[in-house]
């Protein structure tokens, strides 16, 4: 794992959440939307914390730095409930203000953003992606190299009405491209 990557993406949303684990020694971290394990650090609190991430002191105030339980989400490598792999995606989609990823599991359609990803860029091409299904149903991804869990990222929150009216105009306007016929219309485009 590439530390500075975690670091960067918490203090890009100045969010520090350091989770405990009842039953394992490994501290995880991340900005709760993903989580990653802290192997072979010093146990941090809520004061190191802000020393390990550099957190400016007159910002401090700023940041959202909270130490917590893990939630309720399966952190071993190999969970109890199974997971499913998924296949990789090769269509990113801007939205908002991220890129998104689609990716199909047993729920339908969910997307993750990439950034998340990038702690773990020392292992590319080893990383695969898993679905995992939390107690309540909730759908989550678990990025593992070998068997390793490397990463838990929680899927993107998208307003699913609003993505796919972009989608249906980008793909009218595609087919219009294509074939030099309005969609709409079916007025043929010279």
């Amino acid at each position: 794992m590439i530390f500075k990557n975690v670091v960067a993406i918490c203090n890009s949303h100045k969010r520090i959440f350091l989770y405990n684990s009842p039953t394992s020694d490994v501290q995880w971290v991340g900005d709760g939307k993903a989580f990653y394990p802290l192997h072979g650090m010093p146990e941090l609190d809520e004061d190191t914390i802000e020393t390990v991430f550099s957190v400016p002191e007159k910002k401090r105030n700023k940041y959202d730095i909270q130490v917590q339980r893990l939630p309720g989400l399966d952190f071993r490598d190999v969970p109890d409930c199974g997971e499913i792999q998924l296949r990789p995606e090769t269509l990113s989609i801007g939205y908002e203000d991220a890129v998104i990823y689609p990716v199909k599991t047993r729920r339908g359609l969910l997307f993750y953003n990439p950034i998340y990803l990038r702690p773990l860029n020392d292992k590319l091409g080893a990383i695969e992606m898993y679905e995992r299904e939390g107690p309540t149903g909730m759908i989550y991804f678990a990025a593992k190299a070998g068997t390793f869990l490397e990463a838990i990222i929680l899927p993107e929150d998208v307003r699913e009405d609003k993505l796919l009216d972009k989608l249906r105009d980008l793909t009218a306007d595609l087919e219009t491209t294509l074939h030099g016929v309005d969609a709409d219309t079916g007025e043929v485009i010279t």
